[in-house]
C-alpha cells in the first residue's frame, strides 16, 4: 500500500498556515483576557509586554502581532519604540 500524502500548492499552504496562526492567536489570547491583562500594564513598555507574553505562554512575536491586529499598539519596521494604537484600552500604568 502506498502512503497517502497531503500536499497543497504553496499559496494554499501559506493560507492554511495563516488561518492556523490566527486561530491559535484567538484561542490563546482572547480579547477579554488581553483587556484584563492590559488594565494593569503599560503597552508601550517592552517589559510589560514580556510579562504578558510569559503569563500567556506565547512568543513575543505572537503577542505583538495580536496586539497590532487589535490596533492596540503600533511598532514601525526597524523601530523598537511602541506606540499606542487608536483602539488601545486605557491602561493604569
Amino acid at each position: 500500500m502506498q502512503p497517502f500524502l497531503c500536499r497543497a500548492v504553496s499559496g494554499q499552504l501559506q493560507k492554511m498556515e495563516r488561518q492556523a496562526q490566527s486561530f491559535a492567536s484567538y484561542l490563546l489570547m482572547p480579547h477579554y483576557i488581553l483587556k484584563q491583562m492590559v488594565a494593569e500594564r503599560n503597552l508601550t513598555k517592552w517589559s510589560h509586554l514580556y510579562a504578558m507574553q510569559k503569563d500567556l505562554g506565547v512568543t513575543i512575536s505572537n503577542l505583538t502581532t495580536r496586539l497590532k491586529q487589535l490596533n492596540w499598539i503600533i511598532i514601525h519596521p526597524g523601530d523598537k519604540t511602541i506606540y499606542l494604537g487608536k483602539a488601545a484600552p486605557i491602561c493604569k500604568k
